[in-house]
């Protein structure tokens, strides 16, 4: 009976930590497109006093599922969308992550600062385990 009672009340300690470490602040609406290509998945949040726009997150999947492309933007209330960085992800033969790009947004000059882009590469052993990220 102790057991059962311990059990409730720390079930209901750790649901109360979550809820107060989410962001209660953010509305978050979601949506899939489901192309021959792969899905398209798109995380909009809102701010819930306000309803305005706030951030959002579009993610470009293949058609194995994996992740191609990850961009975020930010709402700016005279211009819309505007993209703040991307990541572009590319696979080896076995389907293991093996590059990732990380490109800024230049506002200046309205472009992708693909010159100043960082790309990470992921090198794997010969039975496939990740030893070092460059």
């Amino acid at each position: 009976m102790k057991t059962l009672i311990l059990t409730t009340l720390f079930t209901a300690m750790l649901s109360i930590a979550t809820a107060f470490g989410q962001d209660t602040n953010s509305l978050v609406l979601t949506n899939i497109e489901t192309t021959e290509d792969g899905d398209i998945k798109e995380m909009i949040f809102l701010n819930k006093e306000t309803s305005e726009a706030e951030k959002r997150t579009v993610y470009h999947y293949n058609s194995q599922d994996q992740l191609l492309m990850k961009v975020n933007y930010s709402w700016i209330s005279r211009e819309g969308w505007r993209p703040i960085q991307k990541y572009e992800y590319t696979y080896n033969y076995e389907g293991k992550t093996a590059t990732v790009a990380h490109t800024q947004w230049n506002i200046k000059k309205k472009e992708w600062a693909d010159n100043d882009a960082e790309m990470m590469a992921y090198i794997y052993t010969e039975e496939g385990e990740l030893v070092a990220v460059k």
